[in-house]
């Protein structure tokens, strides 16, 4: 899980699957919220607290985005 309260995300180095080499694809769904997270201090915590409360609704989760590394 990643979280930003802008249009963009950077996946951190250390996030890359282990053996990923340059070229391969890295799979993402995006999820939208009109709120920011209500609690958290890393971007797992913050995505977390946003999907697993009951009384906020996101968008639905997008096709497939694929990004190459």
């Amino acid at each position: 899980m990643g979280y930003s309260e802008t249009t963009k995300f950077t996946l951190a180095a250390s996030d890359i699957p282990v053996g990923a080499t340059t070229g391969d694809k890295i799979p993402f769904y995006v999820q939208a919220y009109n709120v920011v997270a209500p609690s958290g201090t890393t971007n797992v915590e913050k995505a977390a607290a946003l999907h697993d409360d009951p009384n906020i609704t996101g968008s639905a989760w997008s096709t497939v985005v694929e990004v190459t590394i």
